[in-house]
């Protein structure tokens, strides 16, 4: 349910030029993001501090998305799209994601959003991950 919405989220955008930034994930990997994801998770880091998130992208191939989550428990998942951010509109995507308490999934949908402002999208990771802000 989830993997599909980020598939239908995950179209690229044509003409855009994508970069190499190395962030410290998981696996140490460099990542090809478009410039908005980045300047999106700036903002995020100067409003919730470096440690808030860890970066747990399970969507590499997503050039306008980015995977975060808590650093306790990364089964605690927020999926970010920048798809909606046309001309640095101030419009991101969220979907949140709660480890599952069903066995035969993985985790569990805990809401989201399309064409929400960037204040409603830190709101909604703070109440995610439980910071006070």
């Amino acid at each position: 349910q989830f993997r599909r919405r980020s598939l239908r989220l995950g179209r690229c955008r044509k003409n855009l030029p994508l970069f190499n930034l190395e962030f410290t994930t998981l696996k140490n990997s460099k990542q090809r993001k478009d410039p908005a994801v980045y300047k999106l998770l700036d903002r995020i880091r100067q409003d919730l501090g470096d440690d808030a998130f860890d970066i747990v992208d399970h969507w590499p191939d997503d050039h306008l998305a980015i995977g975060l989550a808590l650093p306790s428990d990364h089964r605690v998942l927020a999926y970010l799209s920048t798809f909606t951010n046309v001309d640095d509109n101030d419009l991101y995507s969220y979907y949140l994601e709660l480890p599952s308490t069903h066995e035969d999934q993985e985790y569990s949908d805990a809401g989201g959003s399309e064409d929400c402002s960037y204040d409603e999208l830190l709101a909604a990771l703070c109440s995610h991950w439980n910071i006070e802000r």
